[in-house]
């Protein structure tokens, strides 16, 4: 369906039983790929979906909601070398972004703090909801890359040249404990040894 791949959203229409209830209301946005909805009204459908236990799940599932299922990467590289990048993401939200996100990951030199990035190709807003996605590729490293060991993180930045470094506007995994809200990566807890 068209909204698929673009905005949809909107607000509750007057409680009218059984349809307002959670589960039409919930089959409806997972059908319709939903990503907003106005908080303010219909209160009476919002507190239905309270009393009926869908309202939190809703506000989570809104838009999309991307969990990293699984990943393996190379536990070793060379400045200019090959970095094998492997991972499945899975969309457990009700859309997909409408807007253009670049996918990168990051190395960051764990004693002195540098910070390298490499894209990949690959495009979240393909990342439909209810699918597993892998991302499976291999990439070449930065040239200037001083020996050592790196954090590896990924990050899903705004397109935005002005707010591309802001954490604020970059996606967050739903994963727990992978978020880093100073930088706005999300940490893949591995540690790659890079020598010349």
């Amino acid at each position: 369906t068209d909204t698929s791949y673009v905005p949809m959203g909107g607000e509750t229409c007057v409680y009218t039983a059984p349809r307002s209830d959670c589960p039409v209301a919930v089959g409806e946005m997972t059908k319709f790929h939903w990503s907003y909805l106005n908080i303010g009204y219909n209160t009476t459908v919002l507190n239905a979906w309270k009393n009926q236990g869908c309202f939190t799940d809703v506000q989570k599932k809104l838009g999309y909601r991307f969990a990293l299922q699984n990943g393996s990467f190379s536990p070793s590289a060379k400045p200019s070398g090959a970095f094998a990048v492997k991972f499945t993401v899975q969309n457990q939200g009700y859309a997909a972004p409408f807007n253009t996100r670049d996918v990168e990951v990051v190395l960051r030199n764990t004693s002195s703090g540098a910070v390298y990035r490499v894209k990949l190709a690959t495009d979240p807003r393909l990342w439909l909801p209810g699918q597993s996605v892998i991302v499976d590729q291999t990439v070449t490293l930065p040239a200037g890359m001083a020996s050592g060991n790196y954090a590896l993180l990924l990050n899903l930045p705004d397109p935005e040249a002005t707010l591309r470094t802001r954490p604020e506007y970059a996606i967050q995994l739903a994963n727990n404990n992978v978020w880093e809200a100073s930088t706005g990566f999300n940490n893949l807890n591995h540690t790659v040894s890079i020598q010349p």
